[in-house]
């Protein structure tokens, strides 16, 4: 499991390891629940695997916040691009 700074709640827990097991995850949590963590846990597993990953956000300002932290993050594995509509 990717390895993070801090514990994670339960239902982080459980959906890190369905998706390192191979399972779908639908997660629905307000605002700030951490569903961020779980996002991340599937870009390093689907990485680490040599697959793509798209991530969406619903606001621009989001997407750009998280291509920096993922490009910072991941740019030792895989060109990021972004796309805005």
């Amino acid at each position: 499991m990717y390895e993070f700074p801090f514990e994670l709640d339960d239902f982080q827990k459980d959906a890190c390891r369905c998706i390192t097991d191979g399972k779908s995850v639908v997660v629905c949590a307000p605002t700030g629940a951490g569903k961020t963590v779980i996002a991340q846990h599937a870009i390093h597993c689907a990485l680490e695997q040599g697959k793509k990953v798209f991530y969406t956000t619903p606001l621009k300002a989001l997407s750009n916040q998280k291509y920096n932290d993922f490009s910072e993050k991941y740019a030792l594995w895989h060109e990021f691009r972004l796309c805005h509509r």
